[in-house]
């Protein structure tokens, strides 16, 4: 007898005889059936029957559970009512308490029971022998949830949890941690960052990864949310961008995956914007733009003028409103599209002055270097000016003078040169109206700047005069087309040369 009054080795429950052997042959029932070796199960089943024993009628309940049969009912309530006086009915007993009704008291007790007699126990009769004595053992309960969690009970990993004597100790987490459970991994990372200490914080980080890698939901939510608090409160380009795409990727698998992460949209849309991919910004961030940061992304979309038309006062708003909610890295960028709305003011202002000198520029003029149209301080080069002024480049700038040098120094050196100026002064004030009488003139002007003039002037700082030139007449092909602006026939390919 052992020291429960169970012999596991004591005949079968009831009262059958060669009881050794029918323990034996229900052992192997049990093992070949969880190999879905139904076969071999069969035939020893065949065998305890023969030896006259009514443990072949458990057997025969794991047989019909495991190829999905209905369980023989008379057979559960006999279960549910014998004495259980071998591990083999002990064993079946918890097994088919679902199914017998037995209540969970009852079922914890025999699961301490048959933990103290078999060597193997499964993790869940582990976890039910220390609900079993919760209370009156506390200690004998912790050592019976920690067992059955080494063996990947989950279920025991929150019931530890909720004993805040055994939570109180670091080395506790770190020794289930180390055992790679995934919810043991992320407290025990969390415990390590939160304690402040920097020494501690790679290590955290480490076993957060981990908890992560093994699916655990909470370190994805803490990891992401980690990364994407620094990334916003330091955000420094290049440097910060492999965070923010780890970040995003964490987002992307809590989306995938219904993790309930506060402002999701909002924040994968902000990495997006702080990786460039602008159009995943604009679709998260329509989703959800609640957050300063997200605000001050939208500032951002609608001054770069990328994915929406460039809207200078929509910028304005946005990172007013990322201002005032305390993002600190919107002030720089609002002081730009101040200055750009104080410039957009002023050029509207000079365009519409400089136009109205333009019928002083005739067929008749003297377009030499002397002549003070031509003077390098001049603002009749319409187009690019009225570009370098829309982009804040100011009169005086380095391309526009590198036009003006090209004009003077180039083409007036020769008649067919001269007259190129003087058909692009006669085409020039018109486009450049309608330009002005476009709702998305800022952005064209912007468009202007960064295809043809910036990558023009480069050319020419180069001495690569042709390549400019083929460069510009591009750009003036554009505007032609989208202007229905008239050239004198046979100037067309001419008038690239010109500002």
């Amino acid at each position: 007898m052992s020291r429960n009054g169970v012999d596991a080795g004591e005949s079968a429950p009831y009262g059958a005889v060669s009881g050794d052997f029918a323990a034996l042959y229900g052992g192997i029932v049990r093992a070949a059936i969880q190999v879905r070796d139904f076969p071999l199960a069969g035939k020893y089943i065949e065998r305890m029957r023969r030896l006259d024993t009514e443990l072949s009628e458990i057997c025969d309940l794991y047989f019909q559970e495991a190829s999905a049969r209905p369980l023989n009912t008379a057979t559960l309530t006999r279960l549910k009512v014998i004495e259980a006086k071998s591990s083999e009915v002990l064993y079946a007993k918890i097994h088919f308490s679902v199914q017998t009704g037995l209540p969970e008291a009852e079922r914890n007790a025999l699961a301490y029971r048959y933990q103290r007699v078999r060597k193997d126990p499964s993790p869940q009769v582990l976890y039910w022998a220390a609900e079993h004595v919760l209370r009156s053992n506390p200690n004998e309960a912790r050592r019976l949830y920690k067992s059955a969690l080494e063996q990947g009970y989950l279920p025991a990993w929150d019931a530890l949890m909720r004993d805040n004597t055994w939570t109180e100790s670091i080395g506790n987490l770190k020794d289930i941690a180390d055992r790679l459970i995934p919810n043991a991994a992320y407290q025990y990372g969390k415990a390590l960052l939160e304690n402040k200490d920097g020494r501690k914080y790679a290590q955290g980080v480490t076993y957060l990864k981990i908890a992560a890698a093994m699916g655990s939901g909470e370190a994805v939510q803490y990891y992401a949310d980690m990364l994407y608090a620094e990334a916003v409160r330091d955000y420094r380009g290049e440097s910060q961008k492999p965070r923010c795409r780890i970040a995003r990727s964490l987002f992307l698998y809590a989306e995938e995956h219904g993790l309930p992460v506060s402002h999701l949209p909002c924040k994968i849309g902000v990495l997006s914007c702080f990786l460039g991919d602008y159009r995943g910004a604009k679709q998260y961030l329509e989703r959800d733009c609640e957050l300063p940061e997200a605000k001050y992304c939208m500032g951002k979309l609608y001054y770069d003028g990328i994915v929406y038309a460039r809207d200078l006062q929509r910028a304005y708003d946005y990172l007013s409103d990322a201002r005032n909610r305390g993002y600190r890295q919107a002030i720089s960028l609002l002081n730009a599209v101040n200055g750009d709305i104080r410039r957009q003011n002023a050029a509207a202002q000079s365009r519409q002055s400089s136009t109205s000198s333009v019928s002083r520029y005739s067929e008749k003029s003297d377009y030499s270097t002397k002549s003070e149209s031509h003077d390098t301080g001049s603002s009749s080069c319409f187009i690019t000016t009225a570009t370098c002024v829309a982009v804040g480049k100011g009169r005086q700038c380095a391309e526009l003078n590198a036009f003006r040098a090209f004009r003077d120094g180039v083409l007036l050196q020769s008649p067919e040169g001269s007259a190129l100026v003087r058909e692009y002064y006669r085409v020039a004030p018109e486009i450049v109206r309608r330009i002005d009488a476009d709702p998305h003139s800022v952005e064209v002007y912007h468009i202007l700047y960064r295809d043809y003039i910036l990558p023009g002037y480069r050319l020419l700082q180069e001495g690569r005069g042709t390549a400019a030139t083929e460069l510009y007449y591009r750009g003036v092909q554009m505007l032609a087309a989208r202007y229905e602006a008239s050239v004198e026939p046979g100037r067309e390919r001419d008038l690239h040369f010109l500002m």
